[in-house]
């Protein structure tokens, strides 16, 4: 879907589909290029996982190739450092 030169479409758009897709984290827009070397975004989708203390933790996680287990697996280990409760896991385990 083409909103170049129309942001307020694409943010509306954006809203859309983060409720349908119940995303409930951070979604960032940028002016700069998306594939831009100095924060190692080399591709989308493009994961960066932040720690509490506002540092990078992980950076350039493709979700496809690096799994939800795994990035599960990070989140909850960077909560546990936060001293944050863990959720329970959606699949009941």
């Amino acid at each position: 879907m083409d909103t170049k030169g129309d942001p307020e479409r694409e943010f509306m758009l954006m809203r859309e589909f983060m409720a349908e897709h119940r995303i409930s984290w951070t979604v960032v827009f940028t002016e700069e290029p998306v594939f831009n070397p100095r924060y190692a975004v080399v591709g989308i989708p493009h994961v960066t996982i932040v720690d509490a203390e506002g540092r990078v933790r992980h950076n350039a996680i493709n979700p496809h190739r690096t799994g939800a287990d795994q990035i599960i697996r990070w989140l909850d280990e960077l909560l546990l450092e936060a001293g944050a409760d863990v959720p329970a896991p959606a699949d009941g385990r």
